[in-house]
Protein backbone atom coordinates (compact mmCIF):
# COMPACT_ATOMS: atom_id res chain seq x y z
CA UNK A 1 0.00 0.00 0.00
CA UNK A 2 1.29 3.21 -0.97
CA UNK A 3 0.86 5.98 1.81
CA UNK A 4 0.40 9.32 -0.04
CA UNK A 5 0.86 12.52 2.38
CA UNK A 6 0.38 12.58 6.49
CA UNK A 7 -2.46 10.94 8.21
CA UNK A 8 -3.78 11.44 11.44
CA UNK A 9 -6.17 8.90 13.29
CA UNK A 10 -8.81 10.11 15.82
CA UNK A 11 -10.23 7.27 17.60
CA UNK A 12 -13.40 7.26 19.84
CA UNK A 13 -11.46 5.25 23.19
CA UNK A 14 -8.95 2.27 23.60
CA UNK A 15 -10.63 -0.32 21.27
CA UNK A 16 -10.83 1.75 18.60
CA UNK A 17 -7.26 2.48 19.43
CA UNK A 18 -6.23 -0.97 18.96
CA UNK A 19 -8.01 -1.86 16.04
CA UNK A 20 -6.64 0.55 13.96
CA UNK A 21 -3.05 -0.24 15.22
CA UNK A 22 -4.28 -3.68 13.73
CA UNK A 23 -4.97 -2.77 10.90
CA UNK A 24 -2.05 -0.52 10.38
CA UNK A 25 0.51 -2.65 11.58
CA UNK A 26 0.02 -6.23 11.49
CA UNK A 27 -2.52 -6.61 8.81
CA UNK A 28 -1.24 -3.58 6.61
CA UNK A 29 -4.46 -2.85 5.77
CA UNK A 30 -4.40 0.96 5.77
CA UNK A 31 -2.29 4.25 5.71
CA UNK A 32 0.27 4.09 8.01
CA UNK A 33 -0.17 7.43 10.55
CA UNK A 34 -0.54 8.53 14.29
CA UNK A 35 -3.41 7.23 16.38
CA UNK A 36 -4.98 9.30 19.29
CA UNK A 37 -8.06 9.57 21.14
CA UNK A 38 -10.68 12.01 20.58
CA UNK A 39 -13.92 10.95 20.51
CA UNK A 40 -14.95 13.81 17.98
CA UNK A 41 -18.50 12.85 18.31
CA UNK A 42 -18.88 14.23 22.18
CA UNK A 43 -15.80 17.00 22.10
CA UNK A 44 -14.98 19.75 19.75
CA UNK A 45 -11.61 19.75 17.94
CA UNK A 46 -9.44 22.75 18.97
CA UNK A 47 -7.88 24.93 17.36
CA UNK A 48 -4.75 23.81 19.46
CA UNK A 49 -4.85 20.67 17.78
CA UNK A 50 -5.26 21.67 14.64
CA UNK A 51 -2.17 23.75 14.53
CA UNK A 52 -0.07 21.13 15.69
CA UNK A 53 -1.21 18.57 12.35
CA UNK A 54 2.02 18.67 9.55
CA UNK A 55 0.87 20.81 6.44
CA UNK A 56 -1.07 18.59 4.37
CA UNK A 57 -2.81 16.10 6.87
CA UNK A 58 -5.48 13.65 6.26
CA UNK A 59 -8.20 13.46 8.76
CA UNK A 60 -9.48 10.42 9.61
CA UNK A 61 -12.49 10.25 12.06
CA UNK A 62 -13.31 6.35 13.91
CA UNK A 63 -16.26 6.49 16.03
CA UNK A 64 -18.97 3.86 17.12
CA UNK A 65 -22.03 4.41 14.29
CA UNK A 66 -24.61 4.80 17.20
CA UNK A 67 -24.28 8.57 17.52
CA UNK A 68 -27.45 10.38 18.85
CA UNK A 69 -26.79 14.13 17.98
CA UNK A 70 -23.84 14.55 15.46
CA UNK A 71 -24.18 18.55 15.96
CA UNK A 72 -20.54 18.23 17.69
CA UNK A 73 -19.09 15.89 14.92
CA UNK A 74 -20.74 17.83 11.76
CA UNK A 75 -18.76 20.79 13.53
CA UNK A 76 -15.34 19.07 13.57
CA UNK A 77 -15.52 18.04 10.39
CA UNK A 78 -16.63 21.67 9.07
CA UNK A 79 -14.19 22.98 11.03
CA UNK A 80 -10.76 20.75 10.03
CA UNK A 81 -11.88 21.43 6.45
CA UNK A 82 -11.16 25.06 7.15
CA UNK A 83 -7.94 24.71 8.05
CA UNK A 84 -5.57 25.25 5.68
CA UNK A 85 -3.03 22.61 7.01
CA UNK A 86 -5.40 19.41 6.58
CA UNK A 87 -5.77 18.31 2.92
CA UNK A 88 -8.98 16.24 3.37
CA UNK A 89 -11.20 14.75 6.18
CA UNK A 90 -12.83 10.71 6.34
CA UNK A 91 -15.24 9.78 8.68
Amino acid sequence: MKASGIFQYFVEGDDEKRLIEVLKTDMRLIIPGKVQILNVVQERLTDLKLRTLQDGTTLVFVFDTDVGDPTILNENIRKAKKSSNIKDVYR
